[in-house]
C-alpha cells in the first residue's frame, strides 16, 4: 500500500515505548527483525505496513543494532549504495535507543565510521558528509557538549558543505541541523553558538519542512524560547499534531518521537528546569507518543 505521501500515517500509527523488554519478547523481536526483507528496511518507504513492522525494532537497542548490521552487510555484499545509506540513517535511531553512557558513545562512533566509508566510496554523494557531521554532533552530545566542543568545528564545516552543494538532502535537513548546532553550541569564544544565526537557518526551511517534518517545530521552538519568545515557542509545539503530516517511515518515526520530545521540552519550561546545555531531547532514549485515530476521541499519550 502506497498512500498519498502527504498523509502517510498522519493518524493512528502504533506507539511503542523505549523500555527494556522481557527476555522472551526480546527474542521474538530479534527473530522478527531477521525475517524482514532487506528491501523493507527502508526509511524512505511510504508503505504503512513497513513502519508497523520495524518501529518496535527502531526503539530497541539490540534490534536496532541488528537492523544496522543487516543493512551494512547487504551493502558490503552487493555494493548497493542504498543499503549503506539506509544503514547509516537507521544507525541514528539505534543511537537514540541508548541512555547516556559508553554504549551511546560507541554507537555514535560507529555511525561516524560508516559515514566516512560512504564518503570514501562516493565523495560526490551528500550522505557521507551529512551523516558524518550528524554523528559528530551525536558523539558530542553523548560526551557532553562542554567536553566535546573540539568536534563542533569539523561538524559545522561538513554540514555547511552539504548545505552549499545539496541543500535538499534528507528532507532539507542540512540547514535544520546547522540551526540546531548554532542554538545548542556555546557561544564565542568557546564555540560557534549564535542564536540569531540559528533562527535564520531554521526560518529559511520553514516552507520546506513544516508540512511533514516534526523536528523542525521542536528545534525552532527551542530557539524562540532562548530568544525570549516563549509563547511563540509553545504555540509551535501545539501546531505539531495539527499541521505536520508525515510522508514516509522516517518522518513518521520523527513525528512520534518528536511529540514525546516536545512534551519533555514543555515540562522543562513549565518547571523552570530548562537549560540549553543540560536539556536536550537527544540526551534521553527515544520514545513515542500515540496519535488519535480518525473519527475517535482517543487522546495522545505515552506509548506503551
Amino acid at each position: 500500500m502506497n498512500p498519498d505521501r502527504r498523509t502517510f500515517l498522519a493518524s493512528g500509527a502504533s506507539a511503542v515505548a523505549a523500555s527494556a523488554l522481557p527476555a522472551t519478547a526480546q527474542a521474538d523481536l530479534l527473530q522478527q527483525v531477521e525475517q524482514i526483507p532487506l528491501t523493507d528496511l527502508n526509511p524512505y518507504s511510504t508503505d504503512t505496513a513497513i513502519y508497523e513492522r520495524i518501529v518496535a525494532a527502531m526503539l530497541d537497542s539490540d534490534a536496532g543494532k541488528r537492523i544496522v548490521e543487516r543493512l551494512w552487510f547487504g551493502y558490503t555484499r552487493t555494493d548497493d549504495f542504498a543499503y549503506g545509506e539506509r544503514a547509516v540513517i537507521l544507525c541514528y535511531s539505534w543511537w537514540r535507543t541508548y541512555p547516556m553512557g559508553p554504549d551511546r558513545i560507541r554507537s555514535a562512533m560507529a555511525g561516524r565510521r560508516m559515514a566516512k566509508l560512504l564518503q570514501n566510496r562516493a565523495p560526490d554523494h551528500p550522505a557521507g558528509r551529512f551523516w558524518g557531521s550528524l554523528f559528530m554532533g551525536a558523539e558530542a552530545i553523548s560526551r557532553g557538549l562542554l567536553n566535546a566542543v573540539n568536534l563542533i568545528p569539523d561538524s559545522e564545516k561538513m554540514m555547511n558543505r552539504v548545505l552549499s552543494e545539496h541543500p535538499d538532502y534528507f528532507y532539507y535537513l542540512p540547514a535544520t541541523m546547522l540551526g540546531k548546532l548554532y542554538t545548542k553550541a556555546p557561544g564565542f569564544p568557546i564555540s560557534v553558538g549564535n542564536l540569531s544565526k540559528a533562527i535564520d537557518y531554521l526560518e529559511a526551511v520553514r516552507e520546506k519542512q513544516a508540512d511533514y517534518l516534526a523536528v523542525w517545530y521542536l528545534f525552532m521552538a527551542e530557539a524562540l524560547h532562548l530568544d525570549g519568545r516563549t509563547e511563540q515557542a509553545l504555540a509551535l509545539l501545539d501546531d505539531i499534531p495539527i499541521r505536520c503530516k508525515p510522508i514516509d517511515v522516517g518522518t513518521q518515526y520523527t513525528y512520534e518521537t518528536t511529540l514525546a520530545d516536545a512534551e519533555s521540552f514543555r515540562q522543562a519550561i513549565k518547571s523552570g528546569t530548562y537549560n540549553k546545555l543540560t536539556w536536550d531531547p537527544l540526551l534521553e532514549p527515544a520514545r513515542t507518543i500515540r496519535t488519535p485515530k480518525p473519527g475517535t476521541t482517543e487522546q495522545a499519550g505515552p506509548g506503551a
